[in-house]
């Protein structure tokens, strides 16, 4: 028997239900039906309890959740009451989110593309923006959080993998900064992993400390506090603030720059 996946299948039995959530592997644990759940290896019940501090109503605003995945954050956000954009690297119907989004009847957009493609112009700017577990695996992390301020109205929630208790060390034990020396205790510094040193996988490339990433997020033109850390992940709460010190204009400037490569004879 096969399914369009395009259209709405929430009224399908649970039985058809658990056959086409077998069909595919899963990252997130989303609850399909009452008691049927996507086998996910990320547990994203228990992150969203402890962790993330999403608001619990959201009636009538926009939310843009970047690197979706398979929705689990988009999904939920528009339980609360919100109009959802996901966008993704993967195309809905590989990444999960099509068959996700089709089973439990929703109405959230899915864009393919990254974070580096957002565009105001094109998709206009959203109440709330969620960037979770994405920044660490971009080789331009600077560049995309002044992308995420071009497309942010209000608020934006981002988590990232942090380095003050978990440095590799060149024999890839883990150390904290302060183990390694008091003074890296409020450093602002990030790890960089040209490898596939952090959980041997290639697409890990920076790990900044929680010093650090609020820099990072203020020169980007976010005004922010530190919401759940363990030493390894953190998540920040940020609000969009007009970008008035010298440091946040020049990073408008490049970034424009960067957006519009144009060269001209003058």
């Amino acid at each position: 028997m096969t399914f369009d996946l395009s259209v709405d299948n929430s009224q399908l039995g649970g039985p058809e239900v658990e056959a086409l959530i077998a069909s595919r592997p899963w990252w997130h644990r989303i609850e399909i039906r009452s008691g049927i759940i996507t086998p996910g290896t990320k547990d994203t019940f228990a992150e969203l309890e402890t962790r993330i501090g999403l608001p619990e109503r959201l009636d009538g605003q926009s939310v843009l959740d970047i690197g979706a995945a398979e929705g689990f954050y988009a999904f939920e956000c528009e339980k609360r009451g919100a109009q959802v954009t996901a966008v993704d690297v993967l195309p809905a119907a590989e990444s999960g989110f099509g068959l996700a989004r089709s089973l439990l009847g929703s109405k959230a957009r899915h864009l393919h593309g990254s974070i580096y493609n957002l565009d105001a112009a094109v998709i206009g700017e959203y109440d709330l923006v969620l960037c979770l577990g994405v920044l660490y695996h971009l080789r331009y992390p600077l560049l995309a959080l002044d992308n995420l301020w071009s497309v942010c109205k209000d608020r934006l929630i981002i988590e990232s993998q942090i380095c003050d208790r978990y440095f590799l060390k060149q024999d890839q034990q883990v150390a904290s900064l302060a183990d390694l020396s008091p003074e890296l205790t409020n450093a602002s510094i990030a790890q960089f992993y040209p490898d596939a040193e952090l959980s041997s996988d290639v697409t890990n490339w920076w790990s900044p400390s929680e010093a650090c990433l609020s820099q990072m997020l203020t020169t980007s033109g976010f005004e922010n506090r530190i919401y759940f850390s363990d030493g390894a992940r953190a998540v920040f709460h940020c609000r969009k603030m007009e970008r008035t010190a010298l440091s946040a204009r020049l990073a408008a400037s490049e970034w424009d720059s960067v957006k519009r490569p144009t060269l001209l004879y003058d």
